[in-house]
């Protein structure tokens, strides 16, 4: 995996995720549901890279994030977002042996079922901070229910994404990755 181009478009999904934030956000019951672009991103990466580098990638993007999350009185908090990312990292290594690779729904799917990880550790990070400092002032419940509305709005968005991205696998210079009719 080229590293150059990872940071590249871990940049341009980043400014994704800070920049249609506010044009894509849904009101819902359990707050405003934002699609997470470097979710769509991760799991891209999942699919191709060796698992070393899927583990460091999804890392570094979930470390990014928490420096991008800010709660309530203007802190950041670094852990949830880095160690959901390594959840959903793990859940993909996984998945990605079973199946199509370049196939977009099944990277819809697939950002579905990684997210649902990500959310998972995520908020149970936060929820037991919450027993020590109110940090986050939001339920986990309503945490969870935001979260999990925003993987499944993600994983919508993600299919055209992922048409896209399957074109560019050529730029990311992943080893053994083979396009085209067998």
């Amino acid at each position: 995996m080229n590293w150059l181009v990872f940071t590249l478009f871990g940049y341009l999904f980043l400014a994704m995720h800070q920049g249609l934030a506010g044009a894509l956000q849904v009101e819902t019951n359990w707050g405003l549901v934002v699609p997470q672009f470097v979710l769509v991103y991760a799991v891209y990466l999942g699919f191709f890279a060796p698992r070393g580098a899927v583990m460091w990638s999804w890392g570094l993007l979930g470390f990014a994030l928490d420096l991008l999350t800010v709660y309530t009185g203007g802190a950041v908090l670094i852990g949830p977002c880095t160690l959901g990312m390594l959840a959903g990292a793990v859940v993909v290594i996984q998945l990605r042996a079973m199946v199509l690779r370049t196939h977009p729904i099944s990277h819809g799917f697939c950002v579905a079922l990684c997210g649902l990880g990500y959310v998972l550790v995520s908020v149970g990070v936060l929820a037991v901070r919450r027993f020590y400092d109110a940090v986050p002032d939001a339920s986990p419940l309503g945490m969870f229910g935001a979260q999990l509305l925003a993987v499944l709005y993600t994983a919508a968005l993600s299919v055209p994404i992922a048409w896209v991205m399957v074109k560019l696998l050529p730029v990311f210079g992943f080893q053994g990755v083979k396009l085209g009719r067998r």
